[in-house]
């Protein structure tokens, strides 16, 4: 199973996070 990670820096601005968008459509775990 691949897991993808994603760190938090400095904000949770999820609307306008494109690496947070990138992990999510990878449909890794």
């Amino acid at each position: 199973m691949k897991i993808a990670l994603f760190w938090f820096r400095r904000d949770l601005r999820l609307n306008d996070n494109t690496a947070l968008n990138a992990a999510l459509k990878s449909g890794f775990k």
